[in-house]
């Protein structure tokens, strides 16, 4: 077999793996939401074990995890960004990083209140500028 088709083969393979790993730490963080105060469940979130291989690679995970994130548990607790940076939390911990969840709170356009979850201290190549642009920090774990 051609190396070129070997590889892709083994890229395929890795994506249904992480699409499996994805879908073991929705369930994963859709069981401990309900039971842990944020910060407890960041910190249980990082303890996961790691991943090696192709698996260990963090920039696989944003693109699959953005496209699956409407059929992730848990549905209704939390909000789209809140979710999606607790599940990269979890992921990007199991690759070698240590990502920090930052929450905070602003203003849109109408004046009104709103709040959005961001994750920090990862390589520039893994977040599209400063998430956390027109929010006040609340919360950094």
């Amino acid at each position: 077999m051609p190396a070129l088709v070997r590889t892709a083969a083994t890229l395929v393979i890795a994506r249904t793996i992480a699409v499996l790993v994805i879908a073991r730490a929705a369930l994963r963080l859709a069981v401990l939401e309900r039971r842990l105060p944020l910060d407890v469940l960041v910190e249980h979130l990082r303890e996961a074990p790691r991943l090696r291989g192709r698996l260990a690679d963090p920039r696989l995970y944003p693109p699959l995890v953005d496209r699956m994130l409407r059929w992730l548990p848990p549905h209704r607790r939390l909000g789209r960004c809140v979710k999606r940076s607790l599940l990269l939390l979890e992921l990007w911990s199991r690759c070698g990083l240590a990502p920090t969840f930052h929450y905070g709170v602003g203003h849109d356009a109408d004046g009104k209140r709103r709040a959005h979850a961001w994750l920090g201290d990862v390589p520039d190549d893994l977040t599209a500028g400063d998430p956390g642009d027109g929010f006040v920090e609340t919360l950094s774990v």
